[in-house]
């Protein structure tokens, strides 16, 4: 007789493993049939071959970013210690797998400290997170490094986090964060003593003051200025 067609519907989930294979295949039963008849994958040499397609997905990592902030706050100077943060992110949809994340840095930065991973030969590394899932919470990966204090003024120093993973397209990178070296004189620790505690009327006062500069760059044209009390004469 005509063959009968039945039409049957689904929807992959959001998220499947990077070429995940679906097989189907249905089975027929009948009265006069030793056994169920199976179907059978036209497609493919063979009878009764299972229907099979493949999933096409793929984890995206791009997303993913990195930031610095100075601990001093303001312009970075040498001498200062910075930290950078990487999140890591998937936004597609399938798992991303044995995820390594490495930050070469800058020679300018010293003292490296890699919060939960290792440095050499320049590379900041972390060890492997078996799987980093779409939508998951960001991983967040820190490090520190102190600018040489040697590092002149106008030198920009650049960094971008590198990320690699097993399936297709196998890296990615976060975005760039830079900062350009700003010495400036630091006299924050100028001092201003005076002779005694106690002084009596009539006796003389003397004030002594301390320029320190503690920055990383030179001052020029250095005017120090007092602002004298009234019940002072005789300024010398």
């Amino acid at each position: 007789g005509a063959p009968i067609t039945v039409t049957v519907q689904g929807a992959l989930a959001d998220v499947v493993p990077q070429g995940a294979q679906v097989s189907a295949q249905a089975s027929l039963t009948a009265g006069g049939l030793g056994a169920p008849a199976l179907s059978d994958d036209p497609s493919v040499p063979g009878p009764t071959d299972p229907t099979v397609f493949t999933v096409e997905s793929a984890p995206v990592l791009s997303a993913s970013t990195k930031a610095f902030s100075d601990s001093d706050g303001g312009e970075v100077q040498g001498g200062d210690v910075v930290t950078f943060t990487i999140e890591l992110v998937n936004t597609g949809n399938a798992p991303a797998t044995n995820v390594v994340v490495t930050d070469p840095l800058n020679a300018a930065l010293t003292g490296v400290q890699v919060d939960g991973g290792s440095f050499a030969g320049g590379v900041a590394t972390w060890p492997p997170i078996g799987s980093l899932e779409p939508g998951a919470a960001p991983v967040v990966l820190t490090l520190s490094a102190t600018v040489a204090p040697t590092t002149p003024s106008g030198a920009v120093i650049a960094n971008t986090g590198q990320i690699a993973f097993d399936e297709t397209p196998g890296s990615a990178q976060t975005n760039t964060v830079s900062f350009t070296v700003q010495n400036v004189p630091d006299f924050a620790a100028s001092t201003k003593a005076v002779s005694a505690a106690i002084i009596g009327a009539g006796e003389q006062v003397t004030f002594t003051l301390t320029a320190r500069n503690d920055g990383n760059a030179a001052a020029t044209g250095v005017v120090m200025t007092d602002v004298v009390p009234l019940p002072l004469t005789n300024i010398n």
